[in-house]
């Protein structure tokens, strides 16, 4: 998806923070939409979970997409969470097959 991809998100929708070296990650719910005319479209969203009250404010579009994204809609990181999960389980029954037939 490209940028311009991310400037229909929703109140509501959920939104995962990979976080960094000094922040965890952490499941995301945006909470506010601004069309600011002087600083363009961000959101805001609020961390989910009783114990985590953070607030990312001013989150712009081009955060949602690219190499080194800090934020990813609940859909996308459902599905690339699957190729994973399937690429791993085809490497594991790779080197299954090949502890089997003796191979290191």
């Amino acid at each position: 998806m490209s940028e311009r991809d991310y400037c229909d998100l929703q109140e509501g929708q959920r939104v995962y923070y990979t976080g960094d070296v000094m922040n965890q990650p952490a499941w995301c719910t945006i909470t506010a939409r601004n069309d600011d005319p002087r600083w363009g479209l961000s959101y805001d969203l609020m961390a989910d979970g009783s114990d985590d009250d953070r607030e990312f404010r001013g989150i712009r579009a081009s955060n949602f997409s690219g190499m080194g994204r800090r934020f990813q809609i609940k859909e996308e990181y459902d599905a690339e969470r699957a190729e994973k999960m399937a690429a791993m389980r085809a490497n594991l029954a790779a080197v299954a097959a090949s502890n089997r037939e003796g191979g290191a």
